[in-house]
């Protein structure tokens, strides 16, 4: 999972809800609602919208900004960040880091050559953290990407006038690629979504796995701040955020269920996870491409473990990409590697069409 240092509020509510932890539900889920605070607004010659996004099986609503520039001639591109979700893409915030000479980060280059090539951008950004749960709120990330596919399938159906724009595809890196992953696994989003590449993950592929002690799912276990961020999913440890800032021993040993690797937790996390089985993995019009980084990390177990779920049930343009030499995050990162951005930026171009069924 990518970490940022980025301090934002998160503005949760103060008293817990009493949530059962079964994660299992119908599906799709149940989408939400959105409510527009500010917009459309002029932004860095761009437009932007505040929203504040509830949804039914979450307690807390969360409010996030979405920018959009460049006309949808051929279709619209949702860019979402990873850790928190907080950063905003062309900034590379949560994908990357930052160039020390002030030049435009690789981020930034993908979103305005698709914009050139035809491609209206819409970045993602969210004010307060789209996985976390209210304090006492055992949630799971499952139910929490109905804040993500909720602004997903607003923007399609307020902001998609004509039928050039219809064409929607969605990328994200780490827990951005998660968000993209649950739209189609758990909220039925392949009518919607045309393509969708998603790199450095999903991290939240197999919860269980990433939560987990034993020697065998080692490939899939998360860093202490990984697990810490996890379990916030569940309600824990959001009090350290108060203020808005990420204080409070994130990097320390969490005494969460996913910190603790608490066995009688983890079908609750398999429950929560992407690839848990209990979704939908058959989308025969959605192109879905992974792209995956060469020194490995838990990302690379998470995203097979997603690819080969899609592969079994029938998805057929499924593919998966590895990019030599890099990391997942910081300086030697993907998003600092002009082959690797290449890779997604030709990806978003050529996969974001319609596509007939299993073709």
């Amino acid at each position: 999972m990518t970490r940022t240092a980025i301090v934002l509020t998160l503005a949760l509510v103060a008293a817990p809800v009493a949530v059962a932890t079964a994660q299992t539900g119908p599906v799709p889920r149940a989408l939400g609602t959105v409510e527009v605070t500010a917009g459309p607004t002029p932004c860095d010659g761009q437009t932007c919208y505040d929203l504040i996004v509830t949804c039914p099986e979450v307690s807390a609503p969360a409010r996030a900004r979405l920018k959009v520039g460049g006309r949808a001639e051929r279709g619209s591109i949702l860019f979402m960040t990873g850790g928190l979700g907080i950063g905003l893409y062309e900034t590379g915030q949560g994908l990357a880091t930052p160039p020390a000479n002030g030049s435009e980060p690789e981020a930034g280059r993908i979103v305005r050559e698709t914009r050139d090539a035809g491609f209206r951008s819409i970045q993602l950004q969210w004010i307060d953290s789209w996985l976390i749960a209210a304090p006492g709120a055992v949630e799971g990330h499952a139910r929490l990407a109905c804040r993500s596919a909720t602004v997903a399938r607003w923007i399609a159906d307020e902001l998609s006038p004509g039928a050039g724009s219809r064409t929607f595809c969605a990328t994200g890196h780490s827990a951005g690629g998660a968000q993209t992953s649950y739209m189609l696994s758990h909220y039925g989003l392949d009518d919607l979504l045309s393509a969708a590449v998603i790199t450095g993950g999903p991290p939240f592929g197999r919860l269980d796995r990433a939560c987990s002690s034993d020697p065998e799912d080692q490939p899939f276990a998360g860093s202490v701040w990984g697990r810490n961020v996890m379990d916030a999913g569940f309600g824990g440890r959001a009090g350290t955020f108060a203020g808005g800032t990420l204080a409070g021993g994130w990097d320390g040993p969490g005494s969460g269920p996913c910190a603790t690797s608490d066995l009688e937790s983890r079908e609750m996390f398999r429950q929560a996870s992407v690839a848990s089985g209990d979704g939908d993995y058959t989308h025969p019009t959605t192109s879905i491409a992974f792209v995956i980084e060469g020194i490995v990390g838990m990302e690379v177990a998470h995203a097979a473990d997603y690819r080969d779920l899609l592969r079994r049930e029938g998805t057929s343009r499924v593919s998966h990409d590895v990019v030599p030499g890099v990391e997942h995050e910081g300086v030697n990162g993907l998003y600092n590697d002009r082959d690797g951005t290449d890779l997604i930026r030709d990806l978003l171009i050529a996969e974001c069409r319609r596509h007939p069924a299993g073709r």
